[in-house]
């Protein structure tokens, strides 16, 4: 799945639009053990939530997206 895909689905699921998700979030690569997870994540868009999701979450050997 690319990262449009993910945002596009995300969008969908959540009956919001892709304005209103780019304010409020973005999108980051993610490597978690959860049996549903796509390759990405809709991080909240916090500096905080970022770094995160970068320490635990994210592919060790890519940089942010």
């Amino acid at each position: 799945m690319t990262k449009e895909e993910f945002e596009k689905a995300y969008c969908e699921r959540s009956n919001i639009s892709l304005e209103e998700y780019r304010r409020w979030f973005v999108t980051m690569p993610c490597e978690c053990d959860y049996d549903g997870c796509e390759g990405w994540a809709a991080i909240r868009n916090n500096p905080d939530f970022i770094a995160h999701q970068k320490e635990f979450y994210s592919p060790k050997n890519t940089e942010e997206q």
